[in-house]
């Protein structure tokens, strides 16, 4: 991370930060001690600024979906728990039962386009398509 940012000034790498875990760009501009139209111009007009603060938000949602990844055995052994259950109201059962199709149905549009992506990118050589997890 930080040789990226050495195009960036020291107050532009508080920025970054200060953007991430605020609400508004002025409480932003407050934290990072800068003006807040100075903020405003880097988010807007600055190329290194802004490929610095997207990595660093790229890295946020990557760092939560990994979070969100590591909860879906226990997601699904509630769905599971649920569909079993029969005291769970019908209605509840209905939703679980939609959400495992539409995910598992997703999963394997994911799966799809990861073959496809490889084949174009050609490096899925020898890849079979009809079985490729």
């Amino acid at each position: 991370m930080q040789a990226q940012l050495t195009s960036l000034t020291n107050a532009q790498r508080r920025a970054i930060p200060a953007l991430l875990s605020s609400n508004t760009l002025i409480e932003a501009a407050r934290q990072a001690r800068v003006g807040e139209r100075t903020l405003r111009r880097w988010v807007t007009e600055n190329p290194d600024f802004q490929r610095e603060f997207n990595r660093a938000r790229r890295e946020v949602v990557n760092h939560s979906v990994t979070r969100l990844q590591r909860l879906t055995t226990k997601a699904a052994d509630c769905l599971e728990h649920m569909l079993d259950d029969q005291t769970t109201p019908a209605s509840a059962r209905v939703s679980v039962v939609k959400t495992v199709f539409d995910y598992a149905f997703k999963g394997i549009e994911v799966e799809d386009f990861m073959v496809r992506l490889a084949v174009i990118d050609g490096d899925g050589k020898g890849v079979d398509t009809e079985t490729a997890w």
